[in-house]
């Protein structure tokens, strides 16, 4: 597919998630978004991954998520949060991609409950959670 709004860039490839909503998580402009996408069929939400192929053309594909909306409070402007649980149980947090090194006291109520939600569908995964305002977040919960 042919993308005008990337020909002058150096960008070689794109990771996005789209959410339930439309908005878009990851660093890219909505107007690429919107370009990347235009052509598939996907119905958010989903997770994107384009490869450049040529001065304007790229290879796009997309998976859709399974994803459900879940309240967390959090009162540090966190855009992304995540737990992962090993299969041997050791946790791990990720806040905006980065792992955090101790939890927040300010975090700890939301990380428990992302992993309550996890541990109810698997005993090792990665919940993963994107604000999408205030208070509102996406759940997606993967197993490992």
């Amino acid at each position: 597919m042919e993308v005008e709004a990337l020909a002058a860039t150096d960008v070689a490839e794109l990771e996005f998630t789209v959410l339930a909503d439309g908005a878009v998580r990851g660093e890219v402009a909505d107007e690429v978004a919107a370009a990347l996408v235009e052509q598939l069929d996907l119905e958010p939400p989903y997770a994107l991954r384009a490869v450049r192929q040529g001065r304007t053309e790229w290879a796009v594909a997309g998976r859709a998520l399974k994803s459900e909306p879940v309240v967390l409070t959090l009162p540090v402007p966190i855009a992304a949060l995540e737990v992962v649980v090993a299969p041997n149980g050791e946790r791990s947090v990720l806040v905006d991609g980065e792992e955090a090194t101790s939890v927040d006291p300010a975090w700890e109520e939301a990380v428990q409950e992302l992993e309550r939600l996890g541990r109810e569908r698997f005993q090792s995964f990665v919940a993963h959670a994107d604000r999408v305002e205030e208070g509102r977040w996406e759940l997606t919960v993967d197993p490992l």
